[in-house]
């Protein structure tokens, strides 16, 4: 309430667009930031420059990447205005100085805030940025990151149903989501949800997508559904074996199932 009632300037109970932008911005202020941004500004008269970026990245965040690697990182996020006077100007360029290596060209506090939010300054293992387990073995022998009542917003027997909770639990990484389909007036509501799904399935991960559905709908509208879910969801909607097997004795593994979309029943 206190930052809502600081970014009311008219104070009228309401915010126009300008007063939410800066409610958002209240809203994101990380203090503790700016006091290392200014802690470690200081030590090159106030100026976020690469010599205080390196020392920072060596002293606090303890990195083992080489001096160019840092190099590199820095310019990525600082200002693009002196990083580009900084190349087109008459001095040695940047990839030729070394005394002075990133010359005037420095890192403002939202830039910084930026880095230390992505992954260029993640706190997991380079390895857990990319698949390192081995993915070739039965579905079954993994544990499934699932999304129960993927479709509620809120209380489970009350709550708002929504396609937002599908496209949320996707982007989240979730590889299994609920749903549950009842009768619609000529087919079951159901179109609209896997073009979601589909739209997000795979933005996060290649792996397999598994729909839990639950079926209350009718025989008839049973086969609507089948018809819509092979036609919005086409060749990535297993249906029949994978690969060469004529039967099916074992699961597939998520590496031969990349792309694809599995539906489980419950009737």
């Amino acid at each position: 309430m206190r930052l809502f009632e600081q970014a009311d300037s008219q104070r009228n109970g309401f915010l126009n667009f300008s007063e939410y932008e800066k409610f958002v911005k209240l809203l994101k202020a990380r203090p503790e930031l700016d006091r290392l941004y200014e802690e470690w500004s200081s030590k090159d008269g106030g100026k976020w420059t690469f010599a205080v970026f390196e020392g920072f990245m060596r002293e606090c965040q303890k990195s083992s990447l080489e001096h160019e690697e840092l190099r590199t990182v820095f310019l990525r996020y600082a200002d693009k205005s002196e990083v580009h006077a900084a190349t087109t100007s008459s001095s040695p360029s940047l990839s030729s100085s070394r005394s002075n290596d990133c010359g005037d060209v420095t890192m403002s506090l939202d830039a910084f805030t930026a880095f230390l939010q992505s992954s260029d300054n993640s706190a997991f293992s380079d390895q857990h940025g990319r698949v390192y387990h081995d993915m070739t073995q039965p579905l079954c022998y993994y544990f499934i990151y699932s999304s129960h009542n993927t479709y509620l917003v809120s209380h489970q027997l009350v709550g708002q149903s929504t396609i937002e909770g599908y496209v949320h639990a996707l982007l989240q990484g979730c590889r299994s989501v609920e749903l549950d389909i009842y009768d619609g007036v000529t087919e079951p509501p159901v179109r609209e949800v896997c073009e979601a799904i589909l739209k997000s399935a795979f933005v996060t991960s290649p792996y397999p997508i598994i729909i839990s559905a639950e079926l209350h709908c009718s025989v008839a509208q049973q086969d609507i559904l089948v018809a819509i879910m092979h036609e919005v969801f086409g060749e990535a909607l297993v249906s029949a074996p994978v690969g060469e097997q004529l039967k099916i004795d074992k699961l597939p593994s998520p590496e031969e199932l990349k792309g694809r979309v599995l539906l489980k029943v419950f009737v």
